[in-house]
């Protein structure tokens, strides 16, 4: 399972390459996310994992790619922001739930 698990990491460290690289709009890098997570889950659904723990190692692999997710939005904060550090994080943790979410940029 441990193979498995940074197979899939490489793969979505090969997708946050991608989209920074291209700038990809983040509601699009946020869908194909979700789809790569939704073919993990649906894959290891066949073996003989249990759904909590199936639903545990996608949770812990959607925490992942937050966490770069939130790292490149942080870094494209202008250095002269008046948001404290905490501040920028809570932004883009809540910028990357609501776009895996509603799949569209809040209003």
């Amino acid at each position: 399972m441990e193979e498995i698990i940074e197979i899939v990491r490489h793969i979505l460290d090969e997708h946050h390459k991608y989209y920074t690289g291209n700038t990809l709009d983040d509601t699009e890098m946020i869908k194909e996310l979700k789809f790569i997570l939704k073919g993990i889950k649906n894959y290891l659904k066949k073996g003989k994992e249990s759904k909590k723990n199936i639903d545990q190692i996608v949770d812990d692999l959607k925490k992942y790619s937050k966490d770069k997710y939130m790292k490149t939005y942080i870094s494209n904060f202008e250095e002269d922001s008046d948001l404290s550090d905490e501040q920028k994080k809570e932004e883009a943790s809540y910028y990357f739930e609501y776009l895996f979410k509603h799949e569209e940029h809040p209003h």
